[in-house]
């Protein structure tokens, strides 16, 4: 069996194998806050803390003594938000989740935190949302070596109207370094039952944050800059494929970049990459047609019954500055696990 048929394997039983391996851990149950000012650290990793609300809807999470982000299942797509660097920076748009800041455009509102949607799925549109949602199922979170590491995992069934299009499993691997946060995320689609569903060619998509304005390449408060695996830059990034995109720039003074890494085992890697100068930044695997000017419908690809997709990404924030070189070496050690 091929290593990423392993992969897709393991997302499908991770939750299960989470549960027996993690049900006596009493770090699963980790409250806020840390005590003031005190960050642990075993070895060159800090230890997370999570803690979910009353309805078990919103996990947030820390790292030491500062918010890391918030998984919010309570949303019609769910998605992380807040999402911060080390150094405390929001780098999301506020938008719509909560009332703009000043400079911030309340454009796009389905451009709400970091999310995973597409707008061409069994024939619906799950990015712009309208009459489309995802629910969650059977979700769960653990704190694994000693709280170094945090899994998240559950289900989220797409649904139009009252029907179930595709059966979700994401998982989310956070982990803390001085100066990095890091989140794995696997995503695992399936058809439902004995039905096919056909993924639409479309740019509307797919693996996608919006990020905060002073980060943004245009705009009236735009400050940042953009830089892809091919050293291609600014608007040249959109519609091009490659391994990887960068965005660095100002939050409240402070510098921070945030990148998201394709994984060579992800369906049609290099993926095209969604990324607008004005803060919209995806990975799309879908969008062939747009991106390229090929055929209508030369990016469509159809789950067939029994069949599913699996997709790994790696989100990073770092406090400042990093070079391409850096990003190259996260990219070739995330390839080959």
């Amino acid at each position: 069996m091929p290593h990423h048929a392993n992969r897709k394997s393991l997302a499908l039983m991770l939750p299960l194998l989470l549960l027996a391996a993690c049900a006596s851990d009493p770090l699963t149950s980790s409250k806020f806050p840390a005590i003031p000012g005190e960050e642990s650290a075993v070895g060159s990793r800090l230890l997370l803390e999570m803690q979910w609300n009353e309805q078990r809807n919103q996990l947030d999470i820390r790292s030491g003594c500062r918010s890391f982000t918030t998984l919010r299942l309570d949303r019609s797509r769910p998605c992380l938000f807040p999402l911060y660097s080390p150094g405390g920076q929001m780098v999301l748009r506020r938008h719509p989740i909560e009332d703009a800041v000043e400079g911030e455009q309340p454009d796009h509102p389905h451009h709400a935190g970091c999310w995973i949607a597409h707008g061409s799925v069994g024939g619906h549109d799950f990015w712009h949302g309208d009459e489309t949602r995802q629910s969650p199922r059977e979700w769960d979170a653990f704190l694994l070596d000693g709280g170094e590491i945090l899994i998240v995992s559950g289900k989220l069934d797409w649904i139009a109207g009252d029907k179930r299009i595709i059966e979700e499993t994401r998982t989310y691997d956070f982990r803390s370094e001085p100066g990095l946060h890091r989140t794995e995320i696997w995503s695992l689609w399936k058809a439902p039952g004995d039905e096919s569903v056909r993924i639409g060619d479309t740019k509307e998509g797919t693996f996608a944050l919006r990020l905060a304005s002073t980060l943004r390449i245009d705009g009236p408060v735009a400050a940042g800059s953009s830089l892809n695996a091919d050293a291609q830059s600014g608007g040249k990034i959109w519609g091009k494929r490659s391994r990887w995109v960068a965005y660095s720039g100002p939050v409240d003074g402070q510098s921070v970049t945030v990148v998201m890494l394709d994984h060579p085992d992800n369906p049609r890697h290099p993926t095209w990459w969604h990324a607008r100068t004005y803060g919209l930044f995806a990975a799309n695997p879908f969008g062939q047609h747009d991106f390229e000017r090929g055929p209508a419908g030369s990016g469509d690809l159809v789950i067939g019954s029994g069949e599913d997709l699996f997709f790994r990404h790696q989100l990073l924030v770092f406090d400042g500055e990093v070079s391409a070189d850096r990003i190259d070496q996260e990219w070739n050690n995330f390839a080959i696990r």
